[in-house]
């Protein structure tokens, strides 16, 4: 392999890695100085998996220490491309060596339908600084470190096989508070005895720049002679400890690994750091739910700044809603009805709206999210997912046109009611699904999530059209002012789900959602008929 200087082999990296003319022990020397290298130093030899591989520091400090056998994870195809091919002569064209595979995939999909098992498997602060340092990764979603994630990690591990993290220590070491906290959840759910010896943690000591921290969990309890060779080179790199399988350690983590309480100390705790799901995958989000709707915490983060925004926005689009339709309805309550005893139906009709307004995004949103690990990227899922509910639910408007005047009102409870059971069906039934069908091909996969949207959507579709028919006949006078208030609760059911999704989970926004097309439903079934579709239906 010929190196060249200088050479930046990861863009996300604390320091920049220089290969030193060819020099190979030099390059050795070099890398192993990095936090990211010690375990690698520790256990020579094995087959690898290093999930995020970005520019490639872990795949070359992996090599150089003797692995053969090592798996490179990159979700993003271009990085991946470049890696590989653009830059193959400047980076020594690490990526074609024998025994090295990188893969384009999403991490999480990878380990979910990969039957292979790893002495390491390796997450080295798989995603950007560049959003979280704004902030910007309080509201996404990272399904790498939920407890499921960790479960699978654990799942894919050999007998002896170490599942190794590295993440940032600022703020509190709230990011690898949530990496420990998720974790020992995924280790009792896998009913696996004294979590604390299956977990070390160890880190820079705190500095003038950012520092980093390992965190290392073994399927099998560590033993003397590992901790000892862990502890020689911890020293050496000058690195303290956070956690110590065989002393107990006086600060946060070690509170918490031997809490009697966990739920309890997590509770008390002032941040939000309980543990990911893949329901609730927001890792950068260490707001609590009272945190959005009432003050920020004594703690200030970075990640706490977007929430201000996101409350802001909230109560901007309520005063503009209030101010441009709820307002002028008020002042002006023209009649305009062809049918008498429907006028006290105004405000009915103006709720069912508002409850179409607010669900469909309601549904939209969670529905995309929880389709990213079953296709394997964000991209797949939003393409796929939305398209297909926009497509199925125009196919449902176009349907709606052709029911007669008589049957209007059965068909749209029949297309609300089938809405609310496909939600329910959707909360309890996807995960099976998803397992279920995980190893085929993304092709069979995309068209397996069409097949499943597919009838949502036109009974989603139905749902407006059929209400504007009906309020035609009843009440024509109010129809523009239901289009500006459906349109409103758009706007607002997308800050609405976002909001509900962050702080309880998809599922809950799920729920919500059903609760508000159940709400559309219910409405619908208290409406009074037309005087004439009375006479109709009496005969």
């Amino acid at each position: 392999m010929v190196f060249q200087q200088p050479v930046s082999y990861d863009s996300t990296a604390s320091a920049n890695m220089y290969a030193f003319d060819g020099d190979k022990k030099k390059v050795n020397i070099f890398l192993n100085n990095f936090i990211k290298s010690f375990y690698y130093q520790i256990r020579k030899g094995g087959e690898v998996l290093i999930i995020g591989v970005g520019g490639g520091q872990d795949v070359l400090t992996a090599y150089i220490n003797g692995y053969k056998k090592i798996t490179g994870i990159e979700i993003n195809p271009t990085i991946a491309k470049l890696n590989k091919e653009t830059y193959r002569n400047f980076n020594g064209n690490l990526f074609n060596q024998k025994g090295i595979q990188l893969i384009v995939d999403d991490g999480r999909h990878f380990i979910r339908h990969t039957k292979e098992t790893y002495d390491i498997i390796h997450l080295s602060n798989a995603d950007s600084g560049v959003a979280s340092s704004s902030g910007a990764f309080t509201f996404v979603e990272n399904s790498l470190y939920t407890v499921e994630a960790f479960k699978d990690y654990y799942r894919h591990l050999k007998d002896d096989g170490v599942l190794w993290v590295v993440r940032w220590r600022s703020h509190n070491d709230l990011e690898n508070f949530r990496v420990l906290t998720g974790s020992v959840k995924a280790l009792e759910e896998l009913k696996v005895d004294e979590p604390e010896q299956h977990i070390m943690m160890i880190a820079e000591k705190p500095g003038p720049i950012w520092c980093q921290a390992i965190f290392l969990l073994k399927r099998s309890p560590f033993s003397p002679k590992e901790i000892k060779a862990i502890d020689d080179l911890r020293t050496k790199m000058n690195l303290e400890w956070l956690h110590h399988p065989e002393k107990r350690m006086n600060n946060l983590f070690d509170n918490y690994l031997f809490s009697p309480d966990k739920r309890a100390f997590l509770k008390q705790y002032p941040l939000k750091v309980d543990p990911n799901t893949d329901n609730c995958p927001f890792f950068f989000n260490f707001l609590k739910p009272v945190h959005y709707f009432w003050k920020l915490p004594g703690i200030l983060t970075h990640f706490t700044y977007p929430v201000f925004m996101f409350k802001s926005l909230f109560i901007i689009v309520l005063i503009m809603v209030f101010l441009a339709i709820v307002l002028p309805m008020i002042i002006f309550k023209g009649e305009g009805s062809l049918h008498s005893n429907l006028v006290s139906f105004r405000g009915g009709y103006i709720f069912y709206f508002t409850c179409l307004g607010l669900g469909f995004m309601l549904v939209e949103i969670p529905l995309i999210q929880k389709f990213i690990l079953f296709l394997g990227q964000p991209l797949y899922a939003m393409a796929v997912i939305l398209s297909t509910l926009l497509i199925s639910s125009g196919i449902g408007s176009l349907l709606a046109g052709r029911f007669s005047n008589h049957i209007m009102l059965r068909q749209l409870r029949t297309a609300l009611f089938t809405v609310c059971a496909f939600l329910i069906i959707y909360i309890y039934g996807l995960p099976v699904i998803f397992e279920a069908f995980l190893g085929t091909s993304v092709f069979e996969r995309v068209i397996l999530s069409i097949l499943l949207i597919f009838p949502l959507g036109i009974m989603m579709g139905m749902a407006f059209p059929l209400g504007i028919r009906l309020l035609e006949q009843d009440i024509p006078a109010i129809i523009p002012w239901v289009w500006g208030v459906n349109g409103a609760c758009s706007v607002m059911g997308s800050i609405l789900a976002w909001g509900l999704s962050l702080n309880f989970g998809y599922n809950i926004t799920l729920w919500t959602a059903t609760a508000i097309y159940g709400g559309a439903f219910l409405i619908m079934i208290l409406k009074p008929y037309p005087v004439q579709q009375e006479k109709i239906l009496s005969q």
